[in-house]
């Protein structure tokens, strides 16, 4: 998706990974993922706090953005902050699997909000 308004904002959707591993939502230099070798989800670079998740179950996801900080919320819990975004992200790429790990994921109900409320 191309973003065409400034930051502050929150990308809202549902996710449920049907199948492998590897779903990913990349938002500027910050990028919503696993990374691991478990199913796990988390903020990365940072990645210092992961949250488990299960196959075919649906998830609830908030990322704010700003240049204060990018914050996860995963069924309206808070999961972490970590620092704000410089500029302003030009796209917000959603995508499952990569080059070591195949799979599929579901994303819906894709909502992107302005300002973080």
């Amino acid at each position: 998706y191309s973003l065409n308004h400034q930051m502050p904002f929150a990308i809202h959707f549902s996710m449920k990974v049907l199948t492998g591993m590897r779903p990913r939502v990349v938002i500027g230099g910050v990028t919503f993922a696993n990374e691991g070798y478990s199913k796990t989800l988390g903020l990365y670079p940072d990645g210092k706090v992961l949250v488990p998740y299960e196959l075919q179950r649906k998830y609830a996801v908030t990322i704010k953005v700003s240049q204060k900080a990018t914050e996860l919320f995963i069924d309206d819990k808070q999961i972490s902050s970590v620092p704000g975004l410089k500029k302003k992200p030009e796209t917000i790429k959603f995508s499952a699997g990569d080059g070591w790990s195949k799979g599929s994921v579901e994303y819906s109900d894709i909502f992107l909000e302005r300002g973080n409320k």
